[in-house]
């Protein structure tokens, strides 16, 4: 680098580092402090090239040279993340919070915690935010009206991670349907025709008409539908469906079924009426969970499992809240995030005959 250049980086960054810039927010434009330090353009953006990678100045589209205060250049971005105040799986908020903080470490980004709580109306989340310079709000999976209707009126960015529901407001959710039509075509590769669900309130319930709904796409592809004798909603108190469960496995006797399990734990009353009815899992039953995360019996009962994809889930608000303050742009309505992979173990598994030569079981209709 040439001497004079050297110079004027120095004086930039000494200038940066002690407020001179403290007043503004951005550099004046390039052709501005080409005339200021009778630079040419090329030595100018090489000085602002390495200012930015010391994490003095960043560079904003369509904006130009962002000049970082000293809170900003320890945390660029900070955020804060609001926590329900109902339970969620152990597991599954364990996961988020893993994807939540590996997002935020990778952009330099910071996250405190905010526990809500049932009467809270917005007023104490509120004053936190303008208390500190906050970069958003990260709510996992639902936001109280009054919070959200404040939040949008004093024009915060926010994203809710996490949803089970059908928003039109800055949300990230997994792709249930795609859920659901990756469930109905690893059943079919492997041999399986009489397929049913198991799951909360599908009419009601978002999440699970959204799997319920994939589910019968991909069964159609095939000129298949679903086994309605096989679809069950699953309660808190599941073994309530255990008897009802059996009874309509006793008569498909003779065929080879499966059922979905839109939660791992829904899988649970499945085992037990197999077990009441005397029937095999999976040579008589096969049986595909979804989550990986809610039964934690599921891994010794052998059930196979499509892995909700919990640390992505928790990582795209970080990242798309970063990408809008940056670019100075708004959120988008909806981020879906594809299933993860199948997590295969006993309970699903090729007929003997289909390994042998390859061959259809005999099935009765």
């Amino acid at each position: 680098m040439h001497k004079k250049t050297t110079e004027i980086l120095s004086k930039m960054r000494t200038s940066i580092q002690n407020g001179k810039f403290s007043d503004v927010s951005f550099l004046p434009a390039e052709r501005e402090l080409c005339l200021q330090y009778g630079l040419s353009r090329g030595a100018l953006r090489g000085i602002l090239e390495i200012l930015e990678g010391e994490n003095l100045l960043r560079r904003i589209p369509g904006r130009g040279m962002k000049v970082l205060s000293p809170y900003e250049r320890l945390a660029p971005h900070k955020f804060l993340l609001v926590l329900p105040n109902r339970s969620m799986h152990a597991n599954e908020v364990a996961e988020l919070l893993r994807g939540t903080a590996m997002a935020a470490e990778e952009n330099n980004a910071e996250v405190v915690l905010f526990f809500q709580r049932k009467d809270m109306d917005g007023a104490r989340l509120l004053g936190r935010l303008a208390e500190n310079q906050w970069s958003g709000v990260i709510i996992y999976e639902q936001v109280p009206d009054d919070l959200l209707k404040n939040l949008q009126a004093g024009g915060y960015r926010y994203c809710i991670a996490n949803s089970e529901e059908a928003s039109d407001t800055p949300a990230v959710r997994v792709d249930f349907r795609a859920v659901g039509r990756l469930a109905g075509h690893y059943l079919m590769e492997h041999g399986l025709r009489h397929i049913g669900f198991i799951g909360g309130c599908p009419p009601k319930d978002f999440h699970y008409r959204e799997m319920l709904a994939g589910l019968k796409g991909a069964l159609a592809e095939e000129d298949l539908q679903l086994e309605k004798r096989l679809v069950f909603q699953c309660p808190v108190n599941a073994s309530a469906n255990v008897p009802q469960i059996a009874a309509a496995l006793e008569k498909m006797a003779g065929r080879r079924c499966a059922i979905f399990a839109g939660r791992d734990r829904c899988a649970a009353p499945i085992y037990e009426a197999c077990r009441l009815a005397e029937l095999r899992i999976p040579e008589d039953v096969a049986v595909l969970g979804y989550d990986g995360l809610s039964w934690p019996d599921a891994s010794g009962k052998g059930l196979t499992s499509i892995r909700q994809p919990a640390i992505e889930t928790g990582q795209m608000p970080v990242l798309l809240l970063c990408q809008a303050v940056e670019q100075g742009t708004s959120l988008p309505p909806l981020t879906l995030v594809p299933p993860g992979e199948i997590l295969e173990r006993s309970s699903v598994s090729i007929p003997t005959s289909q390994k042998r030569d390859g061959t259809k079981m005999d099935e009765q209709d």
